[in-house]
């Protein structure tokens, strides 16, 4: 497996992934029901497109869950503001 270059940004290493594998995000009843609970509840959470399609890729095992870990990481600095 190829590693990740540190300068490539997440949206564009899911993008290839996307590509290669030829798919697409679906939002899923469970998303759906997870977005209703979290604003029942009173809470802002939101994930952006990159991170949804990080979840979907793990979901499709295209990534594994350490994976995950470290694209999500990186996503979060690279969109936090200085």
């Amino acid at each position: 497996m190829k590693t990740i270059k540190p300068t490539q940004a997440v949206a564009t290493i899911l993008s290839r992934y996307q590509r290669r594998r030829n798919c697409l995000v679906p939002v899923t009843a469970t998303d759906a029901y997870a977005d209703t609970l979290a604003r029942a509840c009173g809470d802002d959470v939101d994930l952006d497109p990159v991170e949804r399609g990080l979840i979907h890729l793990k979901r499709q095992k295209v990534i594994s869950g350490r994976r995950l870990v470290t694209l999500l990481a990186r996503h979060q600095r690279e969109i936090r503001p200085e």
